[in-house]
């Protein structure tokens, strides 16, 4: 968890895989999606009382993608290190807006990023639900302008 004033981002790390590559040696683009996703399970799974399984499972929230959008600047090769940093940039009364940025290596540029919508459903019903109060006090924790 970094800390900037009073603003919280989440930051995870891993390492690029042989796996994740193609035959072109560089991580294959939609493997940033699987990275991202990882990173959402992660934050739930560090932060958040109960673990992203277990919204999934006991409390049968769900959390389907709507809408998305990526930027890739930096090529990722096997062996690199990246670390993405999450932060929350839009609460919804059904939806929440979840910046990701990539980091590569220790460079302090910004290698790939994204915008991921993301609705707040009853698995059982399959339908919109306006987010639980718990989870919506743990998303404001974490909300930062969208100039992050």
């Amino acid at each position: 968890i970094l800390s900037f004033g009073n603003i919280m981002i989440f930051e995870t790390v891993y390492k690029i895989r042989f796996g994740d590559i193609d035959q072109a040696q560089v991580v294959y683009y939609p493997r940033f999606f699987n990275y991202y996703h990882t990173a959402l399970e992660d934050f739930f799974g560090n932060c958040h009382s109960q673990t992203y399984p277990d919204l999934i499972v006991k409390q049968k929230i769900g959390f389907p993608i709507v809408n998305i959008s990526a930027n890739f600047y930096i090529p990722f090769s096997y062996g690199d290190t990246l670390r993405i940093q999450l932060a929350v940039i839009h609460i919804g009364n059904k939806s929440v807006k979840i910046k990701y940025k990539a980091f590569k290596n220790d460079l302090k540029d910004v290698a790939a990023e994204a915008i991921i919508t993301t609705a707040i459903i009853d698995l059982v019903r399959f339908k919109g639900i306006d987010i639980p109060k718990d989870l919506r006090i743990f998303l404001e924790k974490y909300h930062a302008e969208a100039g992050f």
